[in-house]
């Protein structure tokens, strides 16, 4: 008996070195891994700080840059009659271009996601449905508007519209809800082609969005922040 005793306290006893090993070493290894999370996080925030400063002073050198050009236009401009009219030819295809901040009559529409609740006809947010992103921006340019930029993004023929996790990505930028939309162009037209019924505004609120449109007298669309090189196409020879 007293043997059987003794060899199982010796059994316990080195169950309990074993598992107290165990602990040890799962508690070490969980604490390396979590210091390597939290300097991998350090270093991802200080690399996005870094990224966000240097876009910050690329953005402020091309602003200072294109003030120099538009002073220099300015000053030469009115030499004559045909400079004038070139200068007013490239002040038009920046604008086409979507090169230079416009303002002018216009509209502000406002979509807020729907409130949680009840309705089963809720489509979750705006940002999980960018066709309809897509939709407002072909009924705006078929109701002619001028100028159109999405939460501070101008809208161009080269802009895309794309989900990306719980945000879209709008000329490369993140934009998350709400959504604001602001268009340059005759509100008798730009109104009545987003409220029309069926359109797209009420099928918005269909789904309980929240839409606010508000007709202003100057709205003011920013320029497009990123320019497209051409690494393909090529102009074509006339001759």
């Amino acid at each position: 008996m007293k043997k059987t005793n003794v060899f199982l306290l010796v059994v316990s006893i080195v169950l309990g070195i074993l598992i107290g090993i165990q602990a040890r070493t799962i508690h070490y290894k969980q604490t390396i891994t979590t210091d390597e999370g939290v300097l991998r996080s350090r270093e991802l925030a200080l690399e996005l700080k870094k990224s966000n400063e240097e876009r910050d002073r690329q953005r402020q050198e091309i602003e200072d840059l294109n003030n120099k050009i538009n002073k220099y236009e300015n000053e030469n401009k009115n030499v004559d009659g045909i400079t004038k009219s070139l200068y007013e030819d490239i002040d038009k295809y920046r604008k086409l271009s979507c090169l230079t901040d416009v303002t002018g009559e216009g509209i502000i529409l406002t979509i807020k996601d729907p409130k949680p609740n009840i309705d089963s006809t809720v489509q979750g947010s705006i940002v999980d449905n960018p066709e309809i992103i897509l939709r407002l921006i072909s009924v705006l340019n078929s109701a002619d508007a001028e100028a159109i930029s999405i939460n501070g993004q101008r809208v161009s023929s080269y802009t895309e519209v794309e989900r990306a996790g719980n945000h879209l990505v709008i000329n490369g930028a993140n934009i998350s809800s709400p959504i604001i939309i602001k268009s340059i162009g005759d509100n008798n037209t730009l109104i009545p082609a987003l409220t029309m019924k069926t359109g797209v505004v009420d099928t918005l609120k269909k789904y309980s969005y929240e839409v606010i449109i508000s007709a202003e007298k100057e709205v003011l669309v920013e320029k497009l922040n990123q320019k497209k090189e051409f690494k393909h196409a090529e102009t074509v020879d006339e001759k």
